[in-house]
Protein backbone atom coordinates (compact mmCIF):
# COMPACT_ATOMS: atom_id res chain seq x y z
CA UNK A 1 0.00 0.00 0.00
CA UNK A 2 3.21 2.08 0.76
CA UNK A 3 4.55 1.78 -2.40
CA UNK A 4 1.00 2.89 -4.81
CA UNK A 5 0.94 5.50 -2.19
CA UNK A 6 4.47 6.89 -3.02
CA UNK A 7 4.15 6.08 -7.07
CA UNK A 8 0.37 8.11 -6.87
CA UNK A 9 2.62 10.86 -5.16
CA UNK A 10 5.47 10.83 -7.88
CA UNK A 11 3.15 11.06 -10.26
CA UNK A 12 1.25 13.67 -8.87
CA UNK A 13 4.62 15.74 -8.60
CA UNK A 14 5.76 14.89 -11.76
CA UNK A 15 1.89 15.98 -13.58
CA UNK A 16 3.55 19.51 -12.65
CA UNK A 17 6.78 19.84 -14.36
CA UNK A 18 5.36 21.30 -17.36
CA UNK A 19 2.87 23.99 -16.09
CA UNK A 20 5.44 26.38 -15.26
CA UNK A 21 4.91 29.54 -16.78
CA UNK A 22 7.11 30.99 -19.38
CA UNK A 23 9.66 34.04 -17.38
CA UNK A 24 9.02 36.53 -19.42
CA UNK A 25 4.98 36.39 -20.11
CA UNK A 26 4.00 39.35 -17.65
CA UNK A 27 0.87 40.71 -16.16
CA UNK A 28 1.57 44.26 -17.77
CA UNK A 29 4.04 45.57 -19.18
CA UNK A 30 5.31 47.91 -16.14
CA UNK A 31 6.53 44.56 -14.50
CA UNK A 32 9.45 45.18 -17.05
CA UNK A 33 11.36 48.90 -16.71
CA UNK A 34 13.20 50.49 -19.05
CA UNK A 35 16.74 49.84 -18.19
CA UNK A 36 19.13 52.61 -19.36
CA UNK A 37 20.73 52.29 -23.33
CA UNK A 38 18.01 49.50 -24.10
CA UNK A 39 15.04 49.22 -26.16
CA UNK A 40 11.89 47.64 -24.71
CA UNK A 41 10.20 45.46 -26.78
CA UNK A 42 6.19 44.64 -25.74
CA UNK A 43 3.99 42.18 -27.54
CA UNK A 44 0.26 41.82 -26.40
CA UNK A 45 -1.59 39.00 -27.93
CA UNK A 46 -5.35 40.17 -28.20
CA UNK A 47 -7.64 37.51 -29.87
CA UNK A 48 -9.11 34.50 -27.45
CA UNK A 49 -10.74 32.76 -30.07
CA UNK A 50 -9.60 32.60 -33.73
CA UNK A 51 -6.51 30.67 -33.42
CA UNK A 52 -7.06 29.93 -29.67
CA UNK A 53 -5.79 26.78 -29.89
CA UNK A 54 -2.35 27.02 -30.97
CA UNK A 55 0.31 29.21 -29.70
CA UNK A 56 1.92 32.81 -31.39
CA UNK A 57 5.63 31.81 -32.07
CA UNK A 58 7.15 35.03 -31.63
CA UNK A 59 10.96 34.76 -32.88
CA UNK A 60 13.01 38.23 -32.60
CA UNK A 61 16.34 38.29 -34.71
CA UNK A 62 15.85 35.14 -35.01
CA UNK A 63 15.62 33.38 -31.50
CA UNK A 64 12.19 32.23 -30.37
CA UNK A 65 11.55 34.42 -27.16
CA UNK A 66 8.25 33.60 -26.52
CA UNK A 67 4.91 31.12 -27.33
CA UNK A 68 1.91 33.63 -26.53
CA UNK A 69 -1.91 32.17 -25.68
CA UNK A 70 -4.55 34.47 -26.16
CA UNK A 71 -4.46 37.65 -23.99
CA UNK A 72 -0.51 37.12 -22.92
CA UNK A 73 1.70 39.85 -22.57
CA UNK A 74 5.53 39.87 -23.41
CA UNK A 75 7.90 41.80 -22.13
CA UNK A 76 11.34 42.30 -23.01
CA UNK A 77 14.47 44.35 -23.19
CA UNK A 78 17.10 44.48 -26.28
CA UNK A 79 19.88 46.39 -27.72
CA UNK A 80 18.99 49.58 -29.94
CA UNK A 81 19.24 48.68 -33.46
CA UNK A 82 17.32 46.91 -36.23
CA UNK A 83 15.29 44.43 -34.52
CA UNK A 84 13.07 41.59 -36.41
CA UNK A 85 10.42 40.70 -34.99
CA UNK A 86 8.36 37.15 -36.66
CA UNK A 87 4.94 35.71 -35.93
CA UNK A 88 4.17 32.00 -36.78
CA UNK A 89 2.43 28.91 -35.24
CA UNK A 90 2.52 25.73 -35.37
CA UNK A 91 0.46 23.98 -38.11
CA UNK A 92 0.05 26.71 -40.61
CA UNK A 93 2.14 28.14 -43.08
CA UNK A 94 3.49 31.34 -43.55
CA UNK A 95 4.78 34.21 -41.09
CA UNK A 96 4.83 38.09 -40.39
CA UNK A 97 7.80 39.76 -40.12
CA UNK A 98 7.69 43.15 -38.78
CA UNK A 99 11.66 44.92 -38.99
CA UNK A 100 12.44 48.14 -36.09
CA UNK A 101 15.05 50.38 -36.01
CA UNK A 102 15.01 50.26 -32.02
CA UNK A 103 16.59 53.58 -30.62
CA UNK A 104 17.76 53.43 -26.73
CA UNK A 105 15.67 54.44 -23.88
CA UNK A 106 12.43 53.84 -25.75
CA UNK A 107 9.69 51.45 -25.20
CA UNK A 108 7.82 49.91 -28.37
CA UNK A 109 4.17 47.69 -27.83
CA UNK A 110 2.70 45.96 -30.38
CA UNK A 111 -0.41 44.25 -30.90
CA UNK A 112 -0.46 40.33 -32.28
CA UNK A 113 -3.47 38.98 -33.50
CA UNK A 114 -5.15 36.88 -35.74
CA UNK A 115 -6.15 37.47 -39.23
CA UNK A 116 -9.37 36.37 -40.10
CA UNK A 117 -8.58 35.90 -43.84
CA UNK A 118 -6.15 33.77 -43.31
CA UNK A 119 -8.18 31.45 -41.50
CA UNK A 120 -11.07 31.28 -43.58
CA UNK A 121 -8.07 30.76 -46.60
CA UNK A 122 -6.57 28.20 -44.60
CA UNK A 123 -9.86 26.09 -43.90
CA UNK A 124 -11.19 26.35 -47.55
CA UNK A 125 -8.02 25.51 -49.35
CA UNK A 126 -7.17 22.39 -46.32
CA UNK A 127 -10.73 20.87 -45.91
CA UNK A 128 -10.73 18.69 -49.68
CA UNK A 129 -6.69 17.59 -49.25
CA UNK A 130 -7.50 16.89 -45.30
CA UNK A 131 -11.39 14.65 -46.23
CA UNK A 132 -9.73 12.83 -49.38
CA UNK A 133 -5.46 12.17 -48.07
CA UNK A 134 -5.63 13.10 -44.34
CA UNK A 135 -2.55 14.16 -42.43
CA UNK A 136 -0.42 13.15 -45.77
CA UNK A 137 -2.77 15.10 -48.17
CA UNK A 138 -2.27 18.45 -46.10
CA UNK A 139 1.09 18.20 -46.33
CA UNK A 140 1.28 17.88 -49.62
CA UNK A 141 -1.04 20.79 -50.25
CA UNK A 142 0.82 22.54 -47.79
CA UNK A 143 4.15 21.98 -49.54
CA UNK A 144 2.84 23.67 -52.34
CA UNK A 145 2.05 26.88 -51.00
CA UNK A 146 4.74 29.88 -51.23
CA UNK A 147 5.90 30.83 -47.67
CA UNK A 148 5.67 35.17 -47.91
CA UNK A 149 7.18 37.29 -45.06
CA UNK A 150 3.56 38.78 -44.16
CA UNK A 151 1.22 36.11 -44.61
CA UNK A 152 0.74 33.98 -41.81
CA UNK A 153 -2.27 33.64 -39.15
CA UNK A 154 -0.75 36.71 -36.91
CA UNK A 155 -0.76 40.06 -37.73
CA UNK A 156 2.66 42.23 -35.84
CA UNK A 157 1.11 45.90 -35.65
CA UNK A 158 2.25 48.52 -33.20
CA UNK A 159 -0.51 49.36 -30.93
CA UNK A 160 -2.04 53.08 -31.19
Amino acid sequence: MKTIYCLLLAIVCFSFIGCASHPNIVPSAESVPLTPGKAKIVLERTDVYLYSGVQARIDINGERVVELWGKEIYAGLFDPGKITISATSWGTSGKCTVVLNAEPDREYTFIVSAIKEHHRAATKGLMWPALLGGPIGVAIHQATYDVEENNGPFLIKPKE
